[in-house]
């Protein structure tokens, strides 16, 4: 599940007058507890819908700009996601090494005005020099004018320093800038096209969540209006989709994952480049014998542009090897929800027969569902049960059945129910005929009777 927020576990409401059958402490007989970890429940601003398989508590943090510290987790396109936290890091060493090199060159202009202003206190006027031997011979004169050509090298070099770091330093550094503030934007966009068909099929979970949670809590309180076991297909189709979504969106996360690996090691070389750049400019023109530059020279010259990434990718694998807490390969089977393997979700039988239907009420084919929630479906064929759209929902609990001759019978439902009305079906022989209506005899038995309920629904 997605590990950096809790889901909130909407609460059910049954009658504290009988044992629900529903409440956590039965939910080994009826299967997921809402509180489960793996829950479909989600907040609008974070998916919680995650395969159980790859549940776990996360095992790398991060500390984002507020200073809270958080689990690490990849793939949200926010300020939160890992990718987009390693290009902000970058831009911000780049731009804080700018701001130096920029203040440096600064610096060194205001030096190099500087000196040329200290050259005015080394003009000695005619009324002194006249005592002394000219600038040209080997006197006190010439040697004032050594200080003067030396202050003037200083002078220079402070100011060919500001050019070289205003011409060449900073506009190369500001290019890098410009690079990880385009590529933040690229996988931005990217990420945030993918993640509508995640939301979308999200919202579509949860939707049919909230409804199974919903029939089930209407059946306990014998107000049925929906089958459970139609919003279970229902959360099935919808998480088939999601897991097309996720595995389309862990691929899309891959391929970003390894352009994104190509560019910071790209930008560990470049940046190294322009270090480099720096530190032999200060050796050739300002410290030429300084040690620990010459140290610098030597690590640069075997820099290895890909080290960074690949300690990044190993100190925070577990985010990056699942994105949002998706998996490479998801599928349906391994997303847990509430009720999800419960008995009020489960097919007691199922089978063809013949239904009248149609205006001029003839008997044609029917593919026939009844639940252990108390209702009978009829599709108009076998594949369209998947689909969980029949044709009709008959709540049988509360029908009057009529057995007729020619293997058939009558399904009478009085009003306020779903199906209300009068359905005529046809067995092939009389063997099959007993077989359905002692079915639909045994549904109307238990779940006609507010007493039997919490037994039926024992039997997982």
């Amino acid at each position: 599940m997605n590990t950096f927020s809790a889901s909130p576990v909407p609460e059910q409401s049954s009658p504290v007058k009988h044992n629900n059958p529903f409440d956590e402490k039965y939910q080994d007989d009826y299967g997921t507890s809402l509180s489960h970890p793996s829950s479909v429940y989600s907040t609008s601003d974070s998916d919680n819908t995650t395969p159980s398989s790859s549940y776990s508590s996360s095992q790398c943090s991060t500390t984002n700009s507020k200073g809270y510290v958080l689990p690490a987790i990849a793939g949200t396109g926010d300020e939160n996601d890992l990718f987009i936290m390693r290009l902000r890091a970058w831009k911000h060493i780049v731009k804080k090494v700018s701001a130096y090199c920029t203040a440096l060159g600064e610096n060194a202009s205001s030096q190099a005005k500087a000196y040329n202003k200290f050259e005015s206190n080394l003009t000695i006027n005619q009324l002194d020099s006249q005592y002394f031997l000219s600038a040209y011979d080997n006197g006190i004169i010439n040697l004032v004018g050594s200080i003067t050509k030396s202050n003037r090298t200083i002078a220079d070099r402070y100011s060919d320093f500001s050019v070289f770091l205003k011409n060449d330093i900073v506009p190369k550094l500001q290019a890098l800038r410009k690079e990880i503030k385009r590529e933040t934007k690229n996988y931005t966009n990217k990420i945030s096209s993918e993640a509508i068909p995640l939301k979308e099929c999200q919202k579509k979970v949860d939707e049919e969540v909230h409804k199974l949670s919903k029939a089930v809590d209407l059946i306990y309180k014998h107000q049925s209006k929906t089958d459970p076991w139609i919003h279970d297909i229902a959360i099935r189709k919808a998480l088939k989709k999601k897991c097309i979504a996720d595995n389309a969106f862990f691929i899309q996360i891959k391929e970003e994952r390894k352009h994104l690996g190509s560019f910071d090691s790209s930008l560990a070389e470049r940046f190294s480049k322009i270090v480099s750049l720096f530190v032999e400019n200060l050796i050739n023109n300002r410290l030429p014998n300084d040690i620990f530059t010459q140290e610098l020279v030597t690590t640069l010259q075997t820099f290895p542009t890909n080290t960074e990434w690949e300690s990044f990718e190993e100190k925070y694998a577990s985010a990056l090897n699942s994105p949002m807490g998706r998996l490479e390969h998801n599928v349906p089977e391994d997303y847990e929800y509430p009720f999800k393997g419960s008995s009020s979700t489960n097919i007691v039988k199922e089978g063809t027969l013949e239904r009248k239907k149609g205006i001029i009420k003839s008997y044609g084919y029917a593919y026939i569902v009844i639940t252990e929630s108390g209702f009978l479906h009829s599709f108009s064929k076998k594949e369209d049960v998947f689909n969980a759209g029949p044709e009709i929902s008959l709540f049988i609990a509360k029908a009057t059945i009529e057995e007729s001759h020619k293997s058939t019978f009558t399904i009478k439902i009085p009003n306020g129910y779903p199906g209300k009305g009068t359905q005529k079906f046809r067995c092939k022989d009389a063997v099959a005929l007993q077989e359905w209506l002692s079915v639909i005899r045994s549904k109307v038995k238990t779940m006609g009777d507010p007493y039997k309920i919490t037994n039926i629904f024992s039997l997982v």
